[in-house]
């Protein structure tokens, strides 16, 4: 297996960039594809570096208090996975104002149920209608909705979800009623609060421990503008394959070729913004197992680059002669072209062959 340390472990903590919030004018009315309240559409910002990963992503509020609209906000960006505290007001004591007394920290360890709600949330269309309807499911599949009183499944709204995020990082069903708050804002709701109570329990053991890591889940993406606060998921990405031994040396994978274990494999990435990959901006290694394979898994959407080192005794075999997943990507010095991965992605075509060293030829004495 790679080298499970991610991207977001090695980029500061928080980021700018600018972000359009559009809200929903009719939140119960899903289109396919986008049930959410707010699409964020990711604009031009700096650093461009961290922007290749953005499009138009679902987002659920945080802090529904604090209206927002359809302009442009300046903002900090934060990973789920990361160790962050932004602090807000709450109204905890539920009397419909929001006292400066009531300070309340959000943190990474209070979204971790919300990312893995969100990871686990599908929408379909359930009953036959024309809407659809939410599932969360479990590990194994196992729907965790809540059933009604004749052992029916109980399908989301929108709403539902957006109130069960509240819940879970506030332990409230709703945060607030007081001034900016309107409750018929967000939609029908099929779950009153104890429902939302009792699928929120059942969750909480399974996200107790999640870490995304693999690609095309999902990692939480905590937006802190000068409004309200957003939450928002965007698919991890991830890249390999192999490192065979090119016997006949024609730079293809034919039958009979071998893997190559314990190869070093080093992902490089822009990591100092400067728009170029640089032969020491080394983000993650690992080494090929057993059979010549290596991956880098749970990565951020964006421009790589793959470098073997190659072994004592070897060189790389001829790059690029055909087709992609079987031929070497890797040149002379075992560095491959640069990798664009968009968010969902795994490519799996990053390869190298090796050949043997042609011995040096040495001089003979005639008779």
């Amino acid at each position: 297996m790679a080298n499970q340390t991610k991207l977001f472990d090695n980029l500061a903590d928080s980021v700018r960039f600018k972000a359009t919030i559009t809200p929903k004018e009719n939140p119960s009315a899903l289109p396919d594809n986008d049930p959410s309240f707010a699409d964020l559409d990711f604009n031009t910002g700096s650093p461009t570096y961290y922007l290749n990963e953005f499009g138009v992503y679902d987002g659920f509020c945080i802090q529904p208090w604090i209206p927002i609209s359809n302009q442009e906000y300046s903002a900090d960006l934060y990973y789920s996975t990361e160790n962050f505290t932004i602090s807000t007001l709450v109204d905890l004591d539920q009397n419909a104002t929001v006292d400066v007394d009531e300070p309340f920290d959000i943190t990474q360890d209070t979204v971790q149920e919300s990312v893995y709600t969100l990871n686990n949330l599908t929408w379909a269309n359930m009953d036959g209608d024309d809407a659809l309807e939410g599932i969360i499911t479990d590990d194994n599949g196992n729907i965790l909705n809540p059933t009604d009183g004749s052992g029916n499944t109980i399908y989301l709204e929108v709403a539902d979800v957006q109130y069960l995020i509240w819940y879970q990082i506030y332990g409230l069903y709703a945060p607030d009623y007081g001034p900016g708050f309107d409750e018929s804002d967000y939609g029908p709701r099929a779950l009153n609060s104890a429902q939302n109570a009792a699928l929120a329990a059942s969750i909480a053991p399974f996200a107790a421990n999640y870490v995304p890591d693999e690609a095309g889940e999902k990692v939480g993406l905590i937006f802190e503008p000068n409004a309200q606060y957003i939450l928002s998921t965007v698919e991890l990405s991830g890249l390999g394959d192999y490192v065979w031994s090119d016997d006949n040396g024609n730079g293809i994978q034919d039958a009979g070729e071998a893997g190559v274990q314990g190869i070093t494999v080093q992902l490089l990435a822009d990591l100092d913004e400067n728009g170029t990959i640089e032969s020491t901006e080394v983000l993650l290694t690992t080494t090929t197992d057993a059979n010549g394979y290596y991956e880098f898994n749970g990565i951020i959407a964006d421009d790589y680059q793959v470098r073997f080192i190659e072994p004592t005794g070897f060189d790389f075999t001829t790059s690029n002669v055909g087709d992609d997943n079987l031929d070497s990507d890797a040149d002379s010095s075992g560095l491959s072209q640069v990798i664009s991965l968009t968010p969902g992605e795994f490519n799996d075509s990053i390869d190298a062959g090796l050949v043997s060293e042609t011995p040096p030829e040495t001089a003979s004495l005639g008779d």
